[in-house]
């Protein structure tokens, strides 16, 4: 069995050290929402209204539709190019 150990200098490095230890909670933040975008774009999932910030918001259904597409090729583009596993 192979075994890899990870050392920082602390307190120096903590933002390095964070980013190891919530790696996996990133991932499955970015894994969420690919799939709230999939879903939404397959199901057309968007109100004519959202709240933005405590406002009520109109929303145009295509373009909004066509926002969340761009949103989720430009994370999918984004993963691979950095050769980042979103999905198994």
């Amino acid at each position: 069995m192979m075994k890899a150990t990870l050392k920082f200098n602390l307190p120096e490095e903590q933002y390095e050290f964070d980013s190891a230890v919530n790696g996996c909670q990133w991932h499955n933040l970015v894994s969420d929402l690919d799939e709230k975008l999939r879903q939404d774009i397959k199901h057309q999932n968007f109100e004519d209204t959202t709240r933005v910030a405590g406002v009520e918001v109109q929303l145009l259904t295509a373009p909004y539709g066509e926002a969340l597409e761009h949103i989720r090729k430009y994370i999918l583009d984004e993963t691979f190019e950095r050769g980042l596993k979103l999905h198994e």
